[in-house]
């Protein structure tokens, strides 16, 4: 396994680790701990879209900008680094027909998560950010999809990080 080094896989990994260390996350996806819920948190892009029902739940981690800007405490100038982090929640729609109870559970799944991201963020050696928004709110497979396999909900997070250093 490669090792994170450098600003742009620290992040990445950091905002995998903070993930997979939620209770939330290892509870929905059967993990013991989290390592082993890590194993359902994708970097960057899922590749195998068939069979992906058979993943479901899982996390997506992907960086969408990095910028420095300048910072003077009055004797010398330095850059301060942060950027966006891309958190994407997909599972399998669950309650059958019963809209109402699926979106709920999802909204549980997706909210309980980030919840515990916001109270695990900056603590012990997690990833710190100060803003959290939604930029894709739930949604869940259009009815004439929700075929076996094919009736899940996803939504996605924009984390904004500081300066790690």
């Amino acid at each position: 396994m490669v090792v994170a080094a450098g600003s742009l896989s620290e992040v990445v990994t950091g905002a995998r680790t903070l993930l997979a260390n939620c209770t939330a996350f290892k509870t929905r996806t059967g993990s013991a701990d989290a390592t082993a819920a890590a194993e359902h948190i994708r970097l960057d892009k899922i590749f195998a879209a068939r069979d992906l029902h058979h993943k479901r739940p899982f996390g997506l981690v992907k960086i969408t900008q990095r910028g420095a800007n300048a910072v003077s405490d009055g004797v010398s100038v330095g850059l301060s680094a942060g950027g966006n982090v891309l958190i994407v929640f997909e599972d399998n729609a669950k309650y059958g027909d019963n809209h109402d109870d699926s979106y709920v559970d999802f909204l549980n799944f997706a909210g309980e998560c980030i919840d515990q991201m916001e109270q695990l963020s900056g603590t012990d050696a997690y990833l710190p950010f100060y803003n959290v928004d939604m930029v894709l709110a739930p949604v869940r497979t259009p009815r004439a999809e929700q075929q076996d396999g094919f009736d899940y909900w996803v939504a996605a997070f924009v984390l904004e990080w500081g300066d790690l250093g």
